[in-house]
């Protein structure tokens, strides 16, 4: 009989060793999964009478795989570890019967990619959508990383991960890994370790210090589209070779409705049309990534392409039901691009600064094209989720450049998208006969270009026109929105004319003067120009409704 094993237990970088004495030059150690003394004292003495059972039955090729398991198993399982071991040692046991161990790295996260840890404390762990993403950054980044000979880092049982074992992980990174790549594996690691601690309660304490997560400092530039861009991109219905159609439908239905509703890519993809009222015009949604049940009011546009889209498309639950390769969606995006015409180069090159256009810049496009043109962080945080105003904020230079652009709205989608342009007459049967007639007839107008004030640019119908013209006192306004027509008791035009200019017309100066010529040498009633230089454009007869009503008065 040798000399009886002896161990002590000792403390090094906040952690708890045991470490026993086989021989002078033999002196194996393990991480205890307790913080506590008392506890760790008594797996000491528990660890050198199982190492003395080993010596006396010559099974010493056990002893670092038992002195392992004794520090790392829990608490209910070191009599199963003592049973097992006087078994081996009587030779009534299999030596290639497995030790009981505390799971591993790779078990914990399987059990909580899985979601199996959702069902089992859904008080503590919430169900994640991206899971899938967690999981294959621990596949390919984190488990096959090799801390010892033969030993990954997925195999090293839970107890056992070390502060260094995880700075080696992240040393093993790949160097074209961006920033929040970087930190996502880092957070990959920390959770893992969390969820060990509470609820599984394999360990005391993690081994990750509150520092752990690396910062993201720098932020790239990221792009969005313009409304003509989007246009382009809805509009097109060309075929390949093949006939196959080059920008599908369904893909062209989820940009435009990402663009004007500010869903995320997630959102949009699990949508179901119970949760859409489109005869109203409502969406809801009760579970999305902030878990905060929201619920909006959809654009005109939108329900009446929604109403359109849900009598063409294949009967199903899902209001979006992209292909497989749906998955990539930012390829799928880039590649509609280029397709539809669309090469700013801006949208397709990454760099140490930029990144490329993704469908996420779809929301992105959203948040920057209705703040530009004046829309409250409140309405738009009503569909977006936002919860703070500085993640709306980010976009307030963006959305400066595009309004000193006059870049205007986007395409209605019923527009848009030539499939889903409905036949039914605008205004429907709510504005009643004399309303619908006159909107018919505006449609029916002449596509006359009009020179803006001040720019001598010529723009479409439906544009803001140009900056107003300060020294004539004149502004510009829609070509399918004609002023105000006022004739007064002596026959006198008496037309004023608002600033339609957007963002700007908070600065805008006092209308020019009522136009006081006799109403029949006034040109408002004709679609050209008014010859009284009052910028007129046709506007309607005396006593007709319509929606001037609603514009600004002379101020």
């Amino acid at each position: 009989m040798g000399r009886q094993s002896s161990g002590n237990v000792y403390k090094s970088r906040g952690r708890l060793f045991i470490r026993v004495r086989v021989s002078a030059k033999h002196r194996p150690s393990a991480m205890l999964v307790t913080l506590d003394d008392r506890e760790a004292r008594d797996r000491a003495t528990l660890a050198n009478k199982l190492v003395n059972e080993l010596r006396d039955a010559g099974k010493l090729e056990y002893l670092d795989r038992v002195l392992e398991q004794c520090a790392a198993a829990r608490v209910s399982d070191l009599p199963k570890l003592s049973k097992l071991v006087a078994g081996i040692c009587a030779g009534t046991e299999r030596p290639q019967r497995e030790l009981p161990t505390s799971p591993t790295f790779k078990s914990v996260r399987e059990r909580w990619t899985s979601e199996e840890l959702a069902e089992d404390f859904p008080d503590h762990v919430k169900r994640k959508r991206t899971a899938h993403d967690d999981e294959l950054l621990a596949a390919r980044y984190i488990e096959p990383i090799e801390i010892e000979p033969g030993i990954t880092f997925g195999d090293l049982p839970i107890g056992t991960v070390r502060l260094d074992h995880c700075e080696r992980v992240m040393s093993k990174l790949p160097t074209h890994l961006a920033p929040t790549s970087r930190r996502h594996v880092a957070q990959v690691l920390s959770r893992v370790l969390a969820l060990a601690v509470y609820p599984l309660r394999h360990i005391a304490a993690s081994p990750l210090p509150k520092g752990f997560l690396p910062p993201v400092r720098e932020r790239k530039a990221k792009g969005y589209l313009f409304p003509e861009e989007e246009a382009k991109l809805l509009a097109c219905t060309a075929l390949d070779d093949n006939g196959n159609a080059l920008v599908p439908l369904e893909y062209r239905v989820l940009y435009g409705f990402l663009s004007r509703e500010g869903m995320r890519k997630g959102e949009a993809l699990s949508l179901a049309w119970s949760s859409l009222d489109v005869e109203r015009g409502l969406v809801r949604l009760d579970e999305n990534k902030s878990d905060d049940p929201r619920a909006w009011s959809l654009s005109p546009d939108v329900a009446r392409a929604l109403k359109r889209w849900k009598e063409i498309a294949p009967p199903r639950a899902l209001v979006f039901a992209v292909p497989e390769e749906g998955k990539h969606l930012a390829d799928a995006l880039r590649t509609h691009l280029r397709a539809a015409g669309v090469d700013r180069a801006e949208l397709f090159e990454r760099t140490k600064t930029r990144m490329r256009v993704r469908v996420h810049d779809l929301r992105a496009t959203f948040v920057t094209v209705n703040l530009a043109n004046g829309k409250s962080e409140t309405w738009i945080a009503d569909r977006t989720g936002h919860r703070s105003s500085e993640m709306i904020n980010r976009y307030r230079r963006a959305s400066r450049t595009f309004a000193e652009l006059r870049l205007g709205q986007l395409t209605p989608l019923d527009v848009a998208i030539p499939e889903l342009r409905s036949t039914v007459p605008m205004g429907g049967n709510s504005g009643g006969r004399r309303r619908s007639v006159y909107r018919a007839r505006i449609r029916r107008q002449p596509q006359t270009p009009m020179i803006s004030s001040g720019e001598k640019g010529i723009r479409t119908p439906g544009t803001l026109a140009g900056t107003p013209d300060f020294e004539s006192g004149t502004f510009g306004h829609s070509d399918i929105s004609p002023p105000r027509k006022l004739i007064d008791r002596w026959g006198r035009c008496q037309a004023r004319l608002p600033d339609f200019s957007g963002p700007s017309s908070l600065l805008a100066f006092r209308p020019r003067r009522p136009c006081r010529k006799p109403a029949r040498a006034c040109t408002h009633r004709s679609s050209g120009p008014c010859s009284c230089r009052c910028s007129g454009r046709g506007a309607p007869s005396r006593g007709r409704r319509t929606s001037t009503r609603l514009w600004a008065r002379g101020a």
